[in-house]
């Protein structure tokens, strides 16, 4: 995914901290190489089993001793951070400049009150499938408008409003 942060406006050698569920199919793993992959991409793994205020200030204190210009989260978890935030009077968080989501689709309502808690952040989706990984990302302001990765997928439009996606480089899987 290192494509659609860099086109979310991250760069090579900042900091960027992922807030993902403890037992998601990768969680552990890259938690288990976290300083090697800090070396090499700036990465911090903040892992979760519930979302509580306690994790929610550790996300906080690791975004800012980190100085992050980047968080991955998937969009319900960035709703209930900001929930919590909201709820327990933590204070908007400044100067993250990049929000990257992915995994499923959130309200403009929602994206407006995630904005009010994240107020410096360009918040944008990156699409994908386990499958193959990311396919699109984020075009422009709306999440509706998104640019296919062309040379990793040919997506078409299916019958009654589906997507057809072929994967382009594709080893694992039929």
């Amino acid at each position: 995914f290192l494509h659609s942060f860099k086109l979310n406006g991250w760069k090579p050698g900042e900091s960027f901290v992922v807030f993902y569920p403890l037992k998601s199919y990768f969680t552990g793993p890259f938690a288990a190489h976290e300083t090697a992959l800090r070396r090499l991409f700036g990465f911090t793994m903040v892992p979760f089993e519930e979302i509580s205020k306690e994790r929610v200030l550790t996300l906080l204190d690791t975004l800012k001793k980190r100085k992050a210009t980047l968080l991955v989260i998937f969009p319900c978890v960035l709703q209930r951070v900001a929930e919590i935030m909201a709820a327990e009077g933590i204070p908007p968080f400044e100067n993250l400049p990049c929000i990257n989501v992915s995994g499923e689709f959130f309200l403009d309502c929602s994206k407006r009150f995630i904005q009010k808690m994240f107020p410096d952040s360009d918040i944008q989706s990156t699409y994908g499938a386990v499958e193959f990984g990311e396919i699109a990302h984020q075009h422009g302001l709306s999440a509706q408008d998104c640019k296919v990765f062309g040379d990793y997928a040919y997506v078409e439009q299916g019958p009654e409003n589906s997507m057809l996606v072929t994967a382009l480089q594709q080893r694992a899987f039929p």
